[in-house]
């Protein structure tokens, strides 16, 4: 088994610094709707507290050679559209769960 190393720094509510054996990334956003920017890429991250349901997408597209650098800005709003993308399905997922249990519940009356 080999060693792990991970410290989280927290700037200003919202913002935080991730150290690790590998180098540092950046975590933008509250708890439970983030997004993280590191070399290894940007991702968004959504889940629910307390019931180990989660969901990360990659937002820069994967592995790819990158020919000009986008700017800062452009990819902050990106990635804030789509953690709001993300937050959307995530809702759509609980109302049709909610109403599957709903109808559930009524058939079981």
């Amino acid at each position: 088994m080999g060693f792990r190393f991970r410290k989280s720094v927290k700037l200003m509510p919202g913002v935080r610094v991730n150290f690790g054996k590998k180098g540092a990334s950046y975590t933008i956003g509250p708890r439970g709707a983030n997004i993280n920017l590191s070399e290894k890429g940007i991702y968004c991250n959504a889940s629910i507290k307390g019931t180990g349901l989660s969901y990360r997408a990659r937002l820069d597209g994967g592995a790819r050679e990158v020919v000009e650098k986008e700017s800062f800005f452009k990819v902050f709003f990106g990635a804030i559209w789509a953690l709001f993308i993300a937050a959307l399905k995530l809702i759509f997922i609980l109302f049709i769960f909610m109403a599957v249990l709903a109808a559930i519940i009524s058939m079981s009356k």
